[in-house]
């Protein structure tokens, strides 16, 4: 926009040149209006870059809740995963403890408690177990089969009708292994070289793989006490 000076110097000229000379009001009232004019410029330029900022703070925090979602989200995840591998993994380790009247064994898992070694049945149960009702004679049956692993002659144990139980290698003989009844438990049932018929069983919520329920099974052996559970 053109200052005062020049407008009133073009006045000079045009009063000079004989023109009509300008009504001094028409021109304050033109100067007004350009004034207000770039005013109006000014507030909608300043306006314009307001918008701005607070557009761009708003995508600022946008993206910030993103993420911390997405954190939160990952920290779900690697929380779900620890608590998964704190979950308790059964390890077998060499056992040296006395050994069971009916049936010898090599290893136990880690941790675990023998409660039952009579000739009727060996068991060993989980840190923490409530020992206080298992009964000491033949199936223990009554009330610890369903808490540890268990050892004993099969009997007339056998797998149900509509269980097709897995082949598997017990010590260099073949023993098969498979579910319960009420698939809460799996049994391995094999021959050994004297001819007895034994019988492991583990609960499902022990935690114990196949895998270790044969190689538990590879290191017990029937001695000549070892009897058929009663009741």
């Amino acid at each position: 926009m053109r200052d005062m000076a020049e407008m009133l110097s073009e006045l000079r000229v045009a009063d000079a040149s004989g023109a009509e000379p300008i009504d001094p009001a028409v021109v304050e009232a033109d100067v007004a209006r350009g004034r207000r004019a770039l005013v109006g410029r000014r507030r909608r330029l300043v306006g314009s870059g307001v918008v701005a900022v607070a557009a761009t703070a708003v995508m600022a925090v946008t993206v910030s809740m993103g993420g911390q979602s997405g954190s939160g989200t990952q920290s779900e995840a690697r929380s779900t995963a620890a608590g998964r591998q704190s979950s308790v993994r059964v390890e077998l380790a060499s056992y040296h403890g006395a050994q069971p009247a009916g049936f010898e064994v090599r290893t136990v898992p880690q941790g675990w408690k023998v409660v039952s070694s009579t000739p009727y049945a060996f068991l060993a149960v989980p840190p923490g177990t409530d020992t206080s009702t298992i009964v000491a004679r033949g199936a223990a049956a009554q009330g610890g089969f369903d808490r540890g692993i268990a050892v004993t002659l099969t009997g007339d144990a056998q797998f149900p009708a509509n269980e097709q139980p897995e082949k598997v290698n017990v010590d260099g003989r073949t023993g098969e292994l498979g579910a319960t009844q009420d698939k809460r438990a799996m049994w391995l049932m094999w021959s050994d070289a004297a001819g007895h018929r034994l019988q492991v069983q583990v609960p499902d919520k022990l935690g114990l793989t196949k895998q270790q329920i044969v190689n538990f099974a590879d290191g017990v052996t029937a001695t000549g006490k070892a009897t058929t559970g009663k009741g």
